[in-house]
């Protein structure tokens, strides 16, 4: 068993993706919507930024880890109302991203659980 200490960095518990022996991949929130995920090299201290891009959540930013896959959700507001939401798989290894779907709805959503990358729950608060 290994214990990292993470007090240090910027993250609360909820933020860890996964650690590995030598790094831990995390997500940082820049404030209360936008994020980006990155990987902590223990032996050189290095921070590495995973994403090309930034991503926004507007409900619960809520994490689904699946093996080498974090799953979660990157609303786009149009201004009026209505939500452009994609659902992203990320590969944290290897720093690739796949959208899974897209959809426009009404509301902020949370992502609660993948099964099997086919099937989503999702909850929507208006």
């Amino acid at each position: 068993m290994r214990i990292v200490d993470a007090r240090a960095m910027p993250i609360d518990h909820e933020d860890v993706i996964a650690i590995t022996p030598s790094s831990v991949y995390y997500r940082e929130k820049m404030d209360r919507t936008t994020f980006s995920l990155y990987r902590f090299d223990e032996e050189d201290g290095v921070i590495t930024q995973l994403n090309r891009r930034e991503y926004a959540d507007y409900g619960y930013p809520k994490l689904f880890v699946d093996g080498d896959i974090v799953y979660f959700i990157n609303e786009v507001p149009d201004g009026e109302g209505v939500v452009k939401t994609e659902l992203i798989a990320f590969s944290y290894k290897s720093g690739t991203e796949e959208v899974v779907t897209t959809f426009e709805k009404r509301g902020n959503s949370t992502l609660f659980w993948v099964l099997d990358h086919r099937y989503f729950l999702f909850l929507t608060a208006f």
